[in-house]
């Protein structure tokens, strides 16, 4: 109770109080914002609000619960205990399942956010080397139409070659088609390994502080979750051999 009361009352060196604070939505979706919601959450959670709810309809905890997200502050300290206590109560828990959606929508956007940057990644490395990989691929075809009449005419292949380009010019030339290559699939994914600091922000504080739970089908992912969260607290940055990697698509 003493706490729920320091919850309507001014912070420390501010004239905003927890509530009002608690009620504040992110305006953008990063890794601070991330981290602010939270910090929110374990806020709420250091309440330790053992409340048994089971006895009341779901219908009743709602209503309780607007109520408590239109009033303000001033308005809570006017009220009797039994009532401030159990808007407040009936608001925290509504605003728990809340803090931790808003926690999984900043991630989720992060996600999109990251693979719309490879994408935009691939498509500028193809306008700016368009030029360079027409001519390998002209120059392909030349190399390759050399050696069909090389075969057809049976002269040497070698000779055939250096007819369209000089030795050392194709040995440069193959090192920079290597250079250009992209993935066979012709995928952006490995563009985004270099983008993964901004996860890196936020994504080990994910795997602390939300709570994980599954149905026997997903075991995997909740081993690999569990590796990644040790891996995370004892500083490793390589996978173990033997971590699991069923659920993990071949793409």
């Amino acid at each position: 109770m003493e706490k729920l009361d320091a919850i309507v009352s001014p912070m420390p060196d501010s004239s905003k109080t927890y509530l009002s604070w608690l009620k504040e939505i992110p305006g953008t979706f990063s890794p601070d914002s991330f981290l602010k919601v939270i910090e929110k959450l374990e806020y709420i959670r250091d309440l330790k609000l053992q409340v048994d709810t089971s006895g009341i309809h779901p219908n009743r905890l709602r209503q309780l619960s607007k109520i408590g997200a239109r009033y303000e502050p001033h308005s809570f300290r006017r009220f009797n205990d039994p009532k401030k206590y159990a808007v407040l109560v009936a608001y925290l828990l509504d605003l728990i399942q809340d803090l931790t959606d808003s926690a999984f929508d900043i991630h989720d956007r992060q996600i999109m956010s990251l693979l719309s940057k490879g994408r935009k990644a691939q498509e500028e490395i193809q306008k700016q080397n368009g030029k360079t990989i027409n001519e390998k691929v002209v120059l392909l075809a030349n190399l390759g139409a050399a050696l069909i009449k090389a075969r057809k005419e049976g002269i040497d292949p070698y000779i055939a070659l250096e007819a369209v380009l000089p030795w050392d010019r194709l040995v440069s030339s193959v090192e920079e088609a290597m250079q250009l290559a992209r993935p066979v699939d012709y995928d952006y994914l490995d563009l985004l390994e270099k983008k993964f600091y901004v996860l890196r922000k936020y994504t080990p504080t994910l795997l602390t502080s939300l709570e994980f739970h599954s149905t026997k089908s997903a075991e995997p992912l909740m081993r690999a979750i569990e590796t990644v969260r040790t891996m995370n607290t004892n500083g490793k940055r390589k996978v173990p051999e033997d971590a699991p990697l069923e659920f993990i698509s071949n793409r």
